[in-house]
């Protein structure tokens, strides 16, 4: 594991029992089901409260990628946000997905779309309304997501990526923190190194324009008017994405995409996925924004 991939794991870890051993009693969860076998990391949790079925009998669907880097993380450190949007009501599909550099980027989006295919074909047997759907995600996971809804309605990168065209749309996404050009300033910090790499698929930041996927790495010029209603999540300590954030708002602005912001200010409780600390204010009220938001698309 990379020095970045340890720290971001140790952070994880440092947090985990304030994050995610959240009391919601009602809430059943069904662990590590194996939605693809092409490797060892696609499996999926499923987080739902059977007390709120709603009245149409069908459950809406929020579809959660973890951040970490692209080259680390895990669902289960996801588990408090998740356990949150269940608790609001929605049936959460919580996955893994392989990582780099063991894997490649297109593996990453390969794995996405099959836990996409996988909750088509469970649709019936759980219950769930495949016409009221969000994707969410933090960090590489908010990346993933908009890299995901590019991808679903844009055949070039269905074909760069070798999936199909599954045929849905999100009603809407909610992304935390998410990093999408990898030309900025800070992601030439050496320390960005093994991401940069990891995703690339390139031994060094120099040979960045040269990757296979230089023209798939950052979604936003990608992003058309399919795009569903967003809520931006920001921080104001969080240096390394607020300036693609803004590309990414300013690309919907360019094409009258809806989205909301929620932008962090607390000195303390604004760093990168600060939501994640949801013992603190600041997160308890980004996580209420981000349920409120989820119910209103949903509606």
């Amino acid at each position: 594991m990379s020095l970045l991939g340890t720290v971001f794991y140790i952070d994880d870890l440092v947090k985990h029992n304030g994050a995610n051993n959240l009391n919601y009693p009602n809430v059943t969860e069904i662990n590590d089901i194996v939605y693809d076998d092409s490797n060892e990391y696609c499996k999926l949790d499923l987080l739902f409260d059977e007390n709120k079925l709603p009245e149409s009998g069908l459950y809406p669907v929020v579809f959660n990628i973890h951040g970490g880097g692209w080259i680390v993380g895990d669902k289960r450190f996801r588990r408090g946000v998740c356990l949150q949007f269940a608790n609001a009501g929605n049936f959460v599909v919580n996955i893994n997905y392989a990582l780099t550099p063991k894997y490649t980027y297109k593996d990453e989006v390969k794995n996405i779309f099959s836990a996409l295919k996988w909750i088509q074909n469970n649709a019936k047997k759980y219950k769930l309304d495949l016409n009221k759907m969000v994707i969410t995600g933090d960090s590489a996971g908010a990346h993933l997501s908009a890299v995901t809804l590019v991808t679903l309605s844009d055949t070039n990168w269905q074909q760069k990526f070798g999936v199909e065209d599954l045929g849905i749309n999100f009603n809407g996404s909610v992304l935390f923190c998410g990093p999408y050009d990898f030309t900025e300033f800070w992601m030439r910090f050496p320390i960005m190194d093994a991401m940069l790499k990891g995703i690339a698929g390139i031994k060094s930041r120099r040979d960045y324009q040269k990757s296979e996927y230089v023209d798939y790495l950052n979604p936003i010029p990608s992003i058309s008017s399919k795009f569903p209603k967003t809520l931006v999540v920001t921080g104001a300590q969080d240096f390394v994405t607020n300036p693609h954030n803004a590309k990414l708002m300013a690309r919907f602005d360019e094409l009258g995409i809806e989205y909301e912001r929620y932008h962090a200010t607390h000195l303390f409780n604004s760093f990168h996925d600060f939501h994640l600390k949801i013992w603190m204010p600041e997160a308890k009220r980004a996580m209420k924004k981000a349920c409120d938001f989820i119910k209103e698309v949903l509606a």
